[in-house]
């Protein structure tokens, strides 16, 4: 029995829209170790690639268009005849990559939310065998939330990513005229740049660690290819993958070339997520 066609490529675009905010959860971090203009490459280049694979994502999901799902479906559906491990093992791979995203972001989240409200809060929960400060707790609760969210139905959770896209814009609208304020200076996109990342072994083994940790978030477009048997026509699917693609690759550049004329390397190693919020106060003047 086929689905029913009734995708169009805005909805699948716009679901798309909070991908790229995935970005702030560790830009911070990228920018200390590895340098400005190093950061924005591996976070451009991951994007394209995702960009371009969705290609070969979309290829393979119109192969089944009875069913809709990314990679763990296309590997059972694809290998079930001839190695039938193929699809747990693909659901288990993404099932550990995304908890350390949700992990990763989770506490993202959380390290934003104290700097903002509760900047002097020492306050830590201690279990026994671990501790939990401030920002895992926001991350624990952010998390369930979601998840709660998530079981109310698929319709619930598509709107309420829709709307977070739409809110993403102003943090990326605001950062894209970066370059336009007094406080944004040219020269900061090359400190602490590393010629070796790119000349060396051991400088290409540093960008392949950060890529595959990037990876893990960039990639998240390809939800447009899993999609593939309910968009209205295949114009709808193309442009899904385009327009999603684009825009990711879009913001990654303009919001890793904001921060990075607004912060110092230092400055943002010492407080990865927390000097957000400095970076926005002087920014916006309030």
């Amino acid at each position: 029995m086929l689905l029913d066609k009734t995708l169009k490529w805005t909805d699948a675009f716009a679901l798309s829209m909070s991908v790229s905010g995935a970005i702030f959860a560790s830009f911070g971090f990228a920018l200390g170790y590895l340098g400005a203009f190093t950061a924005i490459f591996v976070w451009v280049f991951a994007a394209l690639i995702g960009s371009l694979q969705n290609w070969f994502f979309l290829e393979a999901a119109t192969m089944f268009p009875d069913k809709s799902g990314g990679i763990a479906l296309i590997a059972t559906e694809g290998w079930k005849n001839k190695f039938s491990l193929a699809g747990p093992i693909a659901s288990f791979g993404y099932w550990m990559g995304w908890s350390a995203v949700l992990s990763i972001v989770g506490v993202s989240a959380g390290s934003i939310i104290k700097e903002q409200w509760f900047p002097k809060s020492h306050f830590t929960l201690s279990l026994g065998f671990t501790s939990l400060e401030l920002p895992q707790i926001f991350a624990i609760v952010i998390i369930i939330l979601f998840w709660i969210l998530n079981r109310r139905g698929i319709d619930l959770a598509a709107k309420v990513s829709k709307i977070m896209g739409i809110f993403l814009l102003i943090p990326v609208s605001v950062l894209a005229l970066a370059p336009f304020s007094s406080d944004w200076q040219l020269e900061r996109l090359w400190q602490n740049f590393h010629l070796e990342h790119f000349t060396t072994l051991s400088g290409f083994k540093v960008l392949a660690i950060w890529l595959f940790l990037v990876c893990w978030s960039s990639y998240g477009t390809e939800m447009c290819a899993s999609f593939a048997p309910e968009y209205k026509t295949t114009r709808d699917m193309k442009l899904s993958i385009i327009s999603s693609g684009f825009y990711t690759v879009l913001v990654f550049l303009f919001v890793g070339i904001g921060i990075s004329g607004l912060v110092d390397a230092k400055t943002a190693l010492a407080n990865p997520n927390g000097f957000y919020i400095d970076m926005f106060i002087k920014l916006t003047g309030e």
